[in-house]
């Protein structure tokens, strides 16, 4: 599952760049980053509003054998 999140890290990060500096030269830097961190905080509230997300229990560790 790590892989999973490691690429699509991988593969949002050159994305982002290309969308975010034609951004700040239309809008400003200012304004891009309160725009960026209400979009981050609408979405963890978004995340946290799903019930079965509130519902969700820690899993017991395995072990390996010695």
């Amino acid at each position: 599952m790590s892989a999973y999140d490691w690429f699509g890290s991988l593969l949002a990060y050159p994305i982002g760049l290309a969308i975010a500096a034609p951004l700040a030269g239309a809008i400003g830097i200012r304004e891009l980053l309160v725009f960026s961190a209400v979009l981050e905080i609408v979405t963890i509230v978004a995340i946290l509003a799903v019930r079965s997300v509130w519902n969700l229990e820690a899993s017991p560790t395995e072990t390996t054998p010695s």
